[in-house]
């Protein structure tokens, strides 16, 4: 990609290996009917957790790491990272559809 142009980078554990290819090939599609580059989105083609820490001494490089599993992996990316990271260690993510009334946004 040209310098100058942002990218979303995926990687997902072993457990996901399947899910992770699946939803990569979605957001590629999208992002090309879109107008974009398929290149805009990237996978980490390895589920070896070496990855991880690559990843998190890539400062300069990587803008800021979003993770999403367990305890141990939120804890250790908090810990570990040269990289911004936007990190919870309790919680849940939900998502609903645009037409659900305001009225029901609430947490559980």
């Amino acid at each position: 990609m040209p310098q100058g142009c942002n990218a979303a980078i995926l990687r997902g554990g072993s457990e996901s290996t399947h899910s992770s290819r699946a939803i990569h090939g979605c957001l590629v599609a999208g992002a090309v009917a879109a107008g974009l580059p398929a290149d805009a989105v990237q996978i980490v083609p390895t589920t070896d957790r070496a990855a991880v820490g690559i990843m998190l001494g890539m400062a300069g490089v990587i803008d800021v790491i979003v993770p999403r599993g367990g305890r141990s992996l939120v804890e250790r990316v908090m810990d570990e990272s040269k990289v911004p990271v936007f990190a919870h260690l309790e919680g849940c993510a939900m998502s609903m559809s645009i037409a659900t009334p305001i009225s029901r946004w609430r947490a559980p």
